[in-house]
């Protein structure tokens, strides 16, 4: 009985102690007159009713610790633990965002030193907002030495849980290579996804109808357009070199790169004239909302010699945004249109998305080159459609930023960062009105507090989805491996060596489409 006792009351004390509580809060603590240190930074942001828990650690002085989550609406969340790791109950934490839409969220914070008083910092102060973003995320996670492109990962996350699962990774397939996965408008049911491996050749997954089906070609970055009637296509030749000294320690460029479009009911690739310049880089399709028009990107080839690397004159590289009517009837398109030059902006222009409602194009702009992502210059801007006016949007730090996506209602933007490392590249939300001013971004949420102290491994390609990949990994692995597939040929403009996955090393080959 004293055993049963004793075991009862030391259940209770630890429930006390490392759990969600009700108990009151130390009301006589010192007032630090400062805001706790966290990690992430969970402070000042604008988060969405249907997240995940912002679990975080306190990074203060301590044994222990307390924590109030509280809103105009319910009861407040309280913690208690020891280490300063912040686990958030996820049940009542889904209750107090979603009867809190629209109002403040506030996070008290108490720590104590063992024969001390408690000490009280500044309230935290969030705000929940009235849209919702969408529930689900697909992203490619990938080593961050260059050359370990042996082991890629698509991965799905649900982002009002910490439920996670790998869509396809590069080990089921002979070591080869995964990128460049598109759903159709934030619907996974269409999804494009390109995979390249020795045993089975480079081939584009499309998963439409409820089927997948395999064309044998590589297709590179894509881009649905609306309605999934065709895809657009680019077909860059991805090289990449290494600085001793500079601000970047590695380079991507490409040594060509036309554009295409996929006619996903006739099989077949549209070849457009215009689009497949061999004087010219061009890359990085988008379409509007409507399909009327297609967004691509445009950099003169300064270079004569495909060997040299780095090419001569690779560094003056710069991009223009441009956009050319898509003519339905007859499969082409009509005049091209300059939306935003190179010389006008000063920087290379990149990676555009356009928003559901096709009012902005959010884009990159970095010092030169095609790829952002490996530019520590590289920034998130928004050009408004309506009257052309564009600006560097606060999201943006000292590092690169890049892999941008929207979601389905266009209040949300996700993007990849390096700005806590300047190596590492992590998933951020930010909230975005319907003027196009943005909140101050926040890492994606972990179960574990100090996951980013640790994790080694870098997240890029972001795609917001509205419902989960209804596609098993068994069965993306068999349309890879399957014999049959559709024969389509894409005409070369510029003979340019390919990369190839060697099976036999342990590194593989660098990732298509700009490492990162």
């Amino acid at each position: 009985m004293i055993a049963l006792r004793a075991f009862t009351l030391f259940c209770l004390a630890l429930a006390i102690l490392c759990g969600p509580h009700t108990g009151l809060l130390p009301h006589d603590a010192r007032d630090e007159g400062r805001a706790a240190r966290i990690s992430p930074d969970y402070s000042g942001i604008t988060l969405p009713s249907n997240i995940a828990p912002l679990n975080f650690r306190i990074s203060e002085s301590g044994d222990r610790f307390l924590v109030s989550i509280s809103s105009a609406h319910g009861k407040p969340i309280i913690i208690a633990c020891r280490d300063g790791d912040i686990r958030i109950p996820e049940k009542k934490w889904r209750g107090l965002l979603v009867n809190n839409r629209g109002e403040r969220l506030t996070i008290d914070v108490f720590s104590r030193e063992r024969g001390k008083p408690w000490r009280r910092y500044t309230p935290l102060i969030n705000r929940i907002a009235k849209e919702p973003i969408d529930p689900y995320m697909t992203y490619r996670s990938l080593h961050f030495l260059y050359n370990y492109s042996s082991d890629l990962r698509i991965h799905e996350r649900h982002l009002e849980s910490f439920r996670e699962k790998t869509l396809l990774s590069t080990r089921n397939f002979y070591w080869g290579c995964v990128n460049c996965h598109t759903p159709e408008s934030n619907d996974p049911r269409q999804t494009v996804l390109h995979t390249r491996s020795n045993a089975y050749g480079s081939a584009t997954i499309i998963a439409r109808d409820g089927a997948l089906r395999k064309i044998n070609a590589k297709l590179g970055y894509t881009a649905w357009r609306p309605g999934g009637s065709h895809i657009a296509f680019s077909t860059s030749r991805v090289r990449q070199c290494f600085h001793s000294t500079g601000k970047n320690p590695i380079d991507d460029y490409d040594l060509s790169s036309e554009l295409f479009v996929y006619d996903v009911g006739k099989e077949t690739i549209i070849d457009i004239p215009e689009l497949c310049d061999e004087g010219l880089i061009q890359s990085w399709p988008a379409w509007s909302p409507d399909g009327t028009f297609l967004y691509f990107c445009r950099g003169p080839v300064l270079w004569t010699d495909f060997n040299e690397v780095p090419p001569d004159r690779f560094e003056e590289l710069k991009c223009s945004l441009l956009r050319a009517q898509w003519n339905d009837a007859a499969n082409t398109i009509g005049a091209l249109d300059t939306v935003l030059s190179a010389d006008s902006a000063g920087l290379s222009i990149t990676q555009p998305r356009v928003s559901p409602d096709g009012r902005f194009i959010l884009f990159c702009m970095h010092a030169y080159g095609p790829y952002p992502v490996t530019q520590r210059t590289s920034d998130l801007y928004l050009l408004d459609l309506e009257t052309l006016a564009y600006r560097r949007l606060d999201v943006s730090s000292d590092e690169s930023e890049s892999w941008h996506g929207w979601s389905k209602n266009g209040r949300w933007i996700v993007f990849s960062s390096k700005r806590n490392s300047g190596i590492f590249t992590r998933l951020y939300f930010a909230h975005i009105d319907s003027l196009g001013f943005t909140s101050k971004p926040f890492v994606l949420p972990q179960k574990d507090p100090g996951f980013y102290q640790s994790y080694i491994r870098c997240f890029n390609v972001p795609e917001l989805a509205i419902a989960a990949v209804p596609y098993t990994e068994r069965k993306l692995i068999d349309a890879i491996r399957s014999p049959k597939a559709i024969q389509a040929t894409i005409p070369r403009k510029r003979s340019v060596p390919e990369i190839k996955v060697d099976p036999s090393s342990e590194w593989g080959a660098p990732p298509v489409g700009g490492g990162e």
